[in-house]
Formats: C-alpha cells, sequence, structure tokens
C-alpha cells in the first residue's frame, strides 16, 4: 500500500456493527483492520469503467482460451468492417448488358 504524506491523512473514528467482520477480512488478507478500511473504502469510490476493468482482467486470467477467442471475434468484425467500407468497383454488366 501506498504512504500518503502526513498532511494527507485525516484521522477519524468509526463506529461499526459487530456483524460487518471486519477484523476476520483483515485477517485474512494480512493487513490492519485500518487497512481494510481504507482498502474497501477506496474500492467503493472507483469509477463503474474501473470495476469493468478489473473484472474483463480477472475475466482472461481465469478463461484465457475464451479470451483468446474473443479477441479473435474482435478481429474479424474489424476485418469485416475494413471491407464492408471499401469502394466498390464498377458496376457488373449482366448477361443483357444493363447494369446493376
Amino acid at each position: 500500500m501506498q504512504l500518503e504524506a502526513a498532511s494527507d491523512i485525516v484521522q477519524i473514528g468509526v463506529r461499526l456493527e459487530e456483524r460487518l467482520r471486519l477484523e476476520r477480512a483483515a485477517s485474512q488478507s494480512g493487513q490492519s483492520m485500518n487497512a481494510e478500511i481504507v482498502e474497501r473504502l477506496k474500492r467503493s469510490f472507483q469509477s463503474d469503467e474501473d470495476k469493468i476493468s478489473l473484472i474483463a482482467r480477472a475475466i482472461v486470467d481465469t478463461y484465457p482460451d475464451i479470451a483468446n477467442r474473443i479477441e479473435e471475434l474482435f478481429a474479424e468484425a474489424r476485418l469485416w468492417r475494413q471491407v464492408k467500407d471499401m469502394p466498390a468497383g464498377p458496376p457488373v454488366q449482366n448477361w443483357e448488358g444493363d447494369e446493376k
């Protein structure tokens, strides 16, 4: 955890309900209760985009085969967009000589 300058730290008193079990969570994660509370507060202020990014990273790490396939599909979609945006060639003549 990054240390803050002493002037950036504000000390507050907080009353917590016993059922929050922050002490157990802090112990399980190997950090102090203060660090656990600070970490949880920071996470609560993350933007939705940050949360989506974290979820996506977790999925990619857990299911690399699926992540690779998704990347392949996106690459194919980009190719299709490029083909679709290519300028059309000259008009095609049908067998009767009329343009299509």
